[in-house]
């Protein structure tokens, strides 16, 4: 009796080396290979919008990688004491708002030049669903527990 399914896989039609520019973008699964691949010394950018669930907010993340579509402070929101953007992952809020477009414009801006070489994309989705705010419905990629 037999406890495994064997299976044989085709050898890759390309193959990543240490030459590979990598972005890796998408759930908590990007930044786990992300983060192997880095301790391992490849080239990788992750998730330059942090941690992003739905296909939509990945599509609208890299699309703002590529025009290089920076952060205006009238684009925060205040949610508590945080400024948050609701297409950012929670890892970019920040009390200081000249910080937090820092911080997300350095990582759009960092994208975007390494779009231009860019080999290898790994995308992961964490879901399908798409949450939209309540003002304007907008579709958002982290609602910061705003309605």
């Amino acid at each position: 009796m037999s406890y495994q399914t064997n299976i044989s896989l085709p050898k890759s039609v390309f193959n990543i080396g240490y030459d590979s520019q990598i972005l890796s973008l998408g759930s908590c699964f990007s930044v786990h290979i992300a983060d192997r691949l880095k301790a391992l010394k490849y080239s990788i950018i992750q998730n330059p919008c942090g941690i992003t669930f739905n296909p939509l907010s990945i599509f609208s993340s890299i699309k703002r990688c590529i025009s290089m579509n920076s952060l205006l402070e009238d684009d925060l929101m205040l949610s508590g004491a945080l400024y948050v953007h609701p297409d950012f992952h929670g890892s970019f809020n920040n009390i200081d708002p000249d910080q937090y477009l820092k911080n997300a414009n350095n990582s759009i801006m960092a994208c975007h030049h390494f779009l231009k070489n860019v080999d290898i994309v790994f995308i992961t989705i964490g879901t399908a669903f798409v949450y939209s705010l309540k003002s304007g419905n907008r579709p958002v990629n982290n609602c910061h527990k705003l309605p």
